[in-house]
């Protein structure tokens, strides 16, 4: 059997679609067919605690006052603040909030002047395949 990467939104689609009371279908059987993992259909999420509300709307305010700062700086400005935490915490919260880093990406693939482009020196009649 092939693995599916279900989406949160398509798994939620899906266990409205299970039927716990069908007389002739199990409740595994439903899941195989709709290629759902059964350990799935009974997950509850675990709400996100208080604290780490509070954090993430920090970050987030801190994010929007200066958004090149990535996670290595958004630990030094909440530790100025008396916040104690991790970078790896810190990346995962950025990460969940959907906040990234702004800044310059590297520019190698940027064709050069055409008066610097070289043409192909390789004769491709002469070449043959062995």
């Amino acid at each position: 059997m092939a693995q599916n990467n279900l989406s949160c939104s398509d798994a939620r689609e899906l266990r409205k679609l299970v039927d716990h009371d069908h007389p002739e279908l199990s409740v595994s059987r439903q899941c195989a067919l709709l290629g759902l993992p059964r350990s799935t259909l009974y997950y509850r999420p675990t709400p996100v605690r208080e604290s780490t509300l509070r954090i993430m709307a920090r970050i987030d305010a801190l994010y929007l006052e200066d958004s090149c700062s990535g996670s290595r700086r958004m630990v030094e400005y909440l530790v100025r603040e008396g916040i104690p935490l991790s970078r790896d915490r810190v990346r995962n919260l950025m990460r969940r909030m959907g906040l990234r880093a702004i800044y310059q990406k590297p520019r190698t693939t940027v064709p050069g002047d055409p008066s610097e482009r070289f043409s192909c020196l390789v004769d491709l009649k002469q070449v043959t395949s062995t």
